[in-house]
């Protein structure tokens, strides 16, 4: 596809600004100057194949807009950065140039960059002041300044954005270009997508744009759009909570005018659907599943929905069992009183972990001697739940099996390095495999690591299933200097770890719910 046809394909349809034409010419330029440019690195870290080009050229240029015509989304995430670590581009802008002031190009394009390079190479570990990064941001900015200096300021971007906000389809529909097509977005969705099948499609899409966090500070779309636009407090903390889609079985009731009437079946709450006119699946007492998200008041569909005629009542009942089981933490979101139930399952599941093992994380040789060590705790666990069921209601209570049967991968109970459990109080156990490297790595304080050690650290930071209360777990135990050494951080200020946490596990810092079903 040619430059101009991918640039327009990137754009919000129906609106243009004086300056947009310029930009196409300007990304062509910039293709062939950052091939010129790659020949001057002193490693050939960054060297990026010709094929990779055009598509950073069409980022890096649709930055340069972004803050030639202050449409605002480079704003927002420093304003967050700000909020969060004290600096509007954490670790590759040194302390001493922390200043109230906005930051200069070269300084938001070394950021930028970095991030980057981390989207295209996902393997790759760079350092935030790599040398070559560094002469590659101050080129392009100068670059940057003299060919946007006679671009007119006035954006088709900018123009979409300042459409209003009334419904929830205006803000979804803003929220999909940004997440989609946006410069700071487009690199992380294109990645999300072929992880999860390659096949554009609505569900995936808004599933990037409403649940993921990106390692743009552990932000997600939501995040960046709610910052960006002129939203009140209630209605940016509103759009912020869009990854709480309300995924459910819906049967519909009644359609009056506008509104869309239905009852959830798993909590079996009503719930008020703001729908066009025109809708074509209405039926009474059919089921619809699909997610919602709230904006003003209303109920908004959000992503895919799949109709189904009516369900008899055993189907009904087959459904809400099949969602509890598969996606509990989904029902959590909007079932207080099944989220109660697992907060106090959890809660004495947590207590048993602490009392048996003294600490809420147990170190064991191997993945065998972990297993028979769990299977123990659960089953005195249970026959100790069992007996206060005795006691307290005074009658002999039928008698099932206390031994949980527990569903631990062959491959950890295999394990001959080390395994780590920690109970994290909020959610339940996480665990950490071949955590003798770990610890191996962490002694050493960040003097000379192996390749192994190095990537244990990175496992730590980047799992997606370790949680950042784990982290700091260990870090009772141990210094953090070898994981600033893992990600290449000289002189790391104070908060590197809580950007590197938010950073890879942003996920954590939203709202979280037991990662455990509880059966009635």
């Amino acid at each position: 596809m040619a430059i101009s046809d991918t640039f327009q394909a990137h754009r919000p349809p129906g609106y243009t600004g004086r300056g947009d034409a310029y930009l196409p010419d300007i990304i062509k330029e910039l293709r062939r100057f950052l091939a010129e440019t790659q020949k001057d690195f002193a490693y050939d870290t960054l060297r990026l194949p010709a094929q990779e080009l055009p598509e950073l050229a069409h980022v890096l240029v649709e930055f340069g807009e972004d803050i030639h015509a202050n449409i605002g989304i480079w704003a927002a995430l420093e304003q967050y950065n700000r909020d969060l670590f004290g600096t509007p581009l954490p670790l590759t802008l040194r302390s001493e140039a922390v200043t109230n002031k906005p930051p200069e190009l070269v300084d938001r394009l070394h950021h930028l960059l970095w991030i980057i390079y981390h989207e295209i190479e996902p393997e790759l570990t760079l350092a935030p002041q790599h040398q070559d990064l560094r002469l590659l941001a101050q080129a392009i900015a100068n670059f940057l300044d003299d060919r946007l200096a006679a671009v007119p300021r006035q954006s088709g971007i900018k123009q979409f954005l300042a459409q209003p906000n009334r419904f929830g389809w205006d803000v979804k529909r803003k929220l999909v270009w940004l997440g989609y097509h946006a410069y700071l977005f487009r690199y992380p969705c294109q990645n999300y997508i072929a992880d999860n099948g390659g096949k554009v499609d609505i569900g995936t899409i808004d599933d990037f744009i409403c649940q993921e966090t990106t390692r743009w500070s552990g932000l997600g779309v939501i995040d960046i759009l709610a910052g960006l636009l002129p939203l009140s407090t209630a209605q940016r903390k509103n759009l912020r909570g869009w990854y709480e889609r309300h995924m459910a079985f819906y049967e519909m009731k009644s359609l009056k005018s506008v509104t869309l009437h239905v009852i959830n079946l798993i909590n079996n709450q009503p719930y008020k659907i703001r729908v066009d006119k025109n809708i074509n699946y209405f039926k009474p007492g059919h089921i619809v599943f699909g997610s919602l998200v709230p904006w003003e008041g209303r109920w908004y569909w959000s992503g895919e929905q799949k109709a189904y005629p009516a369900f008899p009542e055993a189907t009904k009942q087959q459904v809400v069992d099949d969602m509890l089981r598969r996606m509990p933490n989904v029902v959590y979101r909007y079932d207080v009183n099944r989220l109660n139930h697992a907060k106090e399952t959890l809660s004495r599941l947590s207590a048993n972990f602490v009392n048996y093992h003294g600490d809420s994380l147990a170190v064991y040789a191997d993945g065998s001697t972990m297993n028979e060590d769990m299977q123990r705790m659960y089953t005195l666990s249970n026959e100790a739940m069992l007996e206060a069921e005795r006691t307290k209601t005074k009658q002999k209570v039928t008698a099932i099996s206390t031994q949980p049967q527990l569903s631990h991968p062959p491959e950890l109970v295999a394990s001959k390095d080390g395994v780590a459990v920690f109970f994290n109080p909020d959610e339940g156990p996480e665990i950490f495999n071949h955590f003798d490297i770990l610890v191996s790595a962490l002694q050493k304080q960040g003097e000379v690591l192996s390749e192994d050690e190095t990537f244990a650290v990175q496992g730590l930071i980047e799992s997606d299933s370790l949680s950042p209360h784990f982290v700091r777990r260990l870090l009772q135990d141990y210094s953090d200097a070898s994981i600033a050494a893992a990600y290449l951080i000289d002189q790391p200020p104070d908060y590197y770890l809580d950007y590197l946490l938010r950073r890879y596990k942003g996920h954590f810092y939203r709202q979280r719910y037991p990662q455990i079903t509880v059966v009635e």
